[in-house]
């Protein structure tokens, strides 16, 4: 009996090869346990392009309500100068933007399936 990594790496290659040959239509292939495994297969498979764009997207909108944020609050702060001002926006946009991203990345690309 093979390790459930190796089926499902065997289930890859042979749901890619149908895919390849015949499209969409491979998602129909029925087994012989009543199954579609090629369906779910490419549900997962059609997820991954997804989850790049959707990931690459809240990136850029959290991003910029960050900015937007941050800058009102830096141009409402009662500082010593103008300066002052800016280098406080500067930093918490800078700061917040950067950990946002950070994260977004860690929690998409870390696998929280215990090996």
């Amino acid at each position: 009996m093979k390790p459930l990594a190796l089926k499902q790496g065997d289930m890859n290659c042979y749901c890619k090869q149908q895919f390849d040959k015949y499209h969409t239509a491979a998602t129909k292939i029925t087994f012989e346990d009543g199954e579609q495994y090629c369906k779910e297969w490419y549900l997962l498979y059609g997820l991954q392009d997804y989850v790049i764009i959707f990931l690459a997207v809240y990136i850029a909108l959290v991003n910029w309500l960050l900015q937007e944020v941050f800058d009102f609050i830096g141009k409402n702060r009662s500082t010593k100068n103008i300066t002052d001002n800016y280098y406080y926006r500067m930093v918490s946009i800078f700061v917040t933007q950067y950990i946002n991203t950070a994260l977004l990345y860690v929690m998409a690309y870390h696998s929280f399936v215990a090996d």
